[in-house]
Formats: C-alpha cells, structure tokens, sequence
C-alpha cells in the first residue's frame, strides 16, 4: 500500500472483507495517514491474535473495523495508537482477559461512537481509556456476556453515552458477577438505554431514572425496585421496562404483576 491511501491501485476504496479465512495476523494493507475513509473493513471470524509488523502496522481510516471472533487475549495498542480513525470497534467473541490503559489512547480516538467487547472474559476497564476525555463522542458500547462485578464508572462521564448493555456477567465458573446497581446513574441525561439484564442484582435503593426510556433488568431473580419514580412514563408508553412478573417490582400498578 501507499502512503497516500492506495489499495492494490484502486483509492476510494469503500468495503473490504476478509472474514472467515485463516488468517494469523491483521494484515498490513492500509494506513491511518490516508484521505480517504472506507466504509467497512471486515476481518471477523479468523485466527487473529496480532498485528502484521507489529509496532510498525500503520493503522486504518474506516467508520467500522469488525475484528470479532478472532483470537486477541487482549486488545493491541496499536490500533488506536497508529492514529487510526475508526468510528465503530468490533472486538466481540475473542477471549479477552484485560484491556491494558493506554490501548485505546490514540490521535484517533476520538473518533471512536461504538465500541462492542461482548463475549469476552473482561472484568475491568482502564478508566482513562474509557472516559470522556479520551471518547468523548461514544455513544454505545456492549459489555454483555463478560465477568464485570459492577458497571464502569468511567463510561457515565461521557456525557453522549446513550446505550450501554451489560448482561449476563459471568465468571469462568459460570457464577453471576455483577451484583453492584450503578448508584446515581440516574443523573446521566443522555443515557436512554441501559441493558442489565441475567445478573444478581439485589435490593436497589436508588432513584430510577426517567431518562433510561429502554430500561432491561429481565433475569435478575433477587431483585427488588420501586419503579414509582418512572411509572407515569410507563401508563403513558413513553417508558419501556422489559422484566420478568415474578420479579420484585414495586411502585407501578400499570405493570399488572402478579
């Protein structure tokens, strides 16, 4: 590839696939320091667990990188710190353990709108990585089916954040992890989808927001919740509550429970 964005002698190249191959490493083809932004560059369903030429790999401009399922133990901190401009991160189903601070710092990294972690076997995030000084711009990011005891912190500074899923929080046992309610979540005006769904959420004391129009708490069998706060938005349909009826909801006759 060249310097100035060329491809096999084609520029302005939109899509790129390379999914369900063999391939070991993400190749070196492209180059974070090219004008032109591709549409799509699909490498799921490999073997990937490193970078062509490593340190020196040149990095991407495309809105959606899709590496899921491939074989990273963790996040290479080279993608991001090429310079790459990627707006969706597609990293689901590669048994990734940790995510080290500083991997996804990058002159790039603003860029960056959705990120999707799911299926992996994470339990924490760096939080200078994730917070609103480094992504300032994110809009969703999907945790769901990894080991986290509680939802990070770090994602509710990001004052644009408006999906996060974060179900079915296991451990390598196969036990529930994520029994800790995000206190104060509630206060985050931009947040208007929270999936949490296939925990152990327990008791919750705090106020329900009624800004979290798509609220999932489906599968939590020791919950207990006063929805009283939010219940006037759920009679009028403005507010939707997925949940099981033999769960411990309080506060909303509209809900017809059992």
């Amino acid at each position: 590839p060249a310097e100035d964005g060329y491809f096999c002698g084609l520029n302005q190249l939109e899509d790129f696939t390379c999914s369900n191959n063999n391939l070991t490493a993400l190749p070196d083809l492209f180059t974070a320091k090219s004008v032109y932004s591709m549409i799509s560059m699909d490498f799921s369903s490999n073997d990937i667990a490193q970078l062509q030429n490593g340190e020196a790999w040149r990095g991407v401009n495309t809105q959606t990188l899709n590496l899921a399922d491939n074989k990273f133990s963790e996040l290479p901190k080279r993608i991001i710190g090429s310079g790459s401009k990627i707006e969706t991160l597609m990293l689901s189903s590669n048994g990734m353990r940790k995510i080290e601070k500083g991997a996804l710092i990058g002159a790039g990294s603003e860029y960056l709108t959705t990120i999707d972690l799911s299926f992996n076997r994470l339990s924490e995030l760096p939080y200078e990585d994730f917070s609103i000084s480094n992504i300032p711009f994110l809009y969703g990011i999907d945790l769901s089916s990894n080991a986290f005891e509680e939802v990070p912190y770090s994602l509710l500074t990001i004052d644009r954040l408006t999906v996060i899923s974060i179900r079915q929080q296991r451990d390598d046992e196969g036990n529930r992890t994520l029994s800790v309610w995000p206190e104060g979540i509630g206060k985050h005006k931009s947040l208007a989808a929270l999936y949490i769904g296939s925990n152990n959420l327990g008791k919750i004391n705090d106020t329900i927001s009624p800004y979290i129009l798509l609220f999932e708490i489906k599968d939590n069998p020791n919950i207990s919740i006063d929805l009283s706060n939010v219940c006037p938005y759920i009679e009028m349909g403005y507010y939707e509550l997925i949940y099981d009826s033999t769960q411990d909801i309080r506060g909303c006759d509209a809900l017809n429970l059992d």
